[in-house]
């Protein structure tokens, strides 16, 4: 992660920069997002490119379970990832890629929002969203017999 002491918005509050390269992510707890109920994220960012695939947030573990918010062709994008091992016909994990229309501002500062209840994924930019139906996965299930 490439940051500069006393990096400043505008309006004086401090915002970390990353240079995009491999190995420049913060990370969290894994109980920085409930495990087992809705959530509601919001992030301001001020993307300098759309060149590549930027990827904001990435909740994988394990058990291949979670999500990733993203930036492609300049669109906020999520892709869910889940596992259903009570479901014997589905496969052993799945991911869905779901690109937004919601377009961010090169270069401006942008809020960007990712919302969770359960039964829909819901993406935000600049007040403005999108959602689509997904309804997670049982976590734990795979390690009881």
């Amino acid at each position: 992660m490439s940051t500069t002491a006393g990096t400043k918005k505008e309006d004086g509050r401090n915002y970390l920069h990353f240079d995009g390269k491999s190995g420049s992510f913060i990370m969290l707890s894994r109980t920085a997002v409930p495990q087992y109920a809705g959530f509601h994220m919001t992030m301001e960012i001020r993307p300098l490119s759309f060149t590549a695939r930027q990827i904001l947030l990435c909740n994988y573990n394990y058990y291949q379970t979670g999500y990733e918010l993203h930036i492609a062709n300049g669109k906020l994008g999520a892709s869910p990832v889940q596992r259903r091992p009570h479901d014997l016909f589905s496969p052993f994990w799945t991911r869905e890629n779901y690109e937004s229309k919601l377009a961010l501002e090169l270069g401006k500062w942008n809020t960007v929002e990712l919302i969770y209840d359960g039964k829909n994924m819901t993406l935000g930019v600049n007040g403005k969203y999108e959602s689509f139906a997904h309804d997670g996965a049982s976590r734990w299930l795979s390690v009881s017999a």
